[in-house]
């Protein structure tokens, strides 16, 4: 038993720091493996999907998806005061209309970030697919940009 008064003060201080420590601790591992986790493991499926369309279908999908997400994650829900709909739709018909994923993401994607009064706003596009996935316009597309560094 301690003795000094001091000490025991200083003890169950830091012992109630160490026992806070863990609590916390465990909440954000246990949020990493309930809620992070599956998200991500959600994440890889739906982008292994993408590897399997071919095409406008694919860039389509790859809009939706881009959409979906801005409309569940964006802070303001009115949308900085634009006409969410008509823009989604516009830039829709852009993606629609685009002949890769390079034109896909410049011609309809960052577009529609830029639209949004938001400097945290983007689009990044993704490393390009495994080569037997890939056909060989696309292909060398993706090794010019990847050559430049993008």
């Amino acid at each position: 038993m301690i003795k000094n008064k001091v000490f025991r003060v200083m003890f169950r201080f830091i012992s109630a720091c160490a026992a806070l420590f863990i609590i916390l601790l465990s909440i954000v591992v246990g949020y990493f493996f309930s809620v992070v986790a599956p998200r991500n493991q959600a994440a890889q499926q739906q982008a292994a999907l993408f590897l399997t369309l071919k095409g406008p279908a694919r860039r389509v999908a790859i809009f939706d998806a881009a959409t979906r997400i801005i409309e569940a994650q964006y802070y303001d829900h009115s949308f900085a005061g634009l006409n969410w709909p008509l823009l989604r739709s516009q830039s829709r018909v852009r993606a629609e209309q685009a002949e890769d994923d390079f034109h896909l993401y410049w011609d309809a994607l960052v577009p529609l970030a830029m639209a949004f009064p938001a400097s945290h706003m983007g689009f990044t596009m993704p490393p390009p697919a495994p080569e037997d996935v890939r056909s060989g316009k696309d292909a060398a597309l993706e090794a010019a940009i990847h050559a430049l560094g993008f």
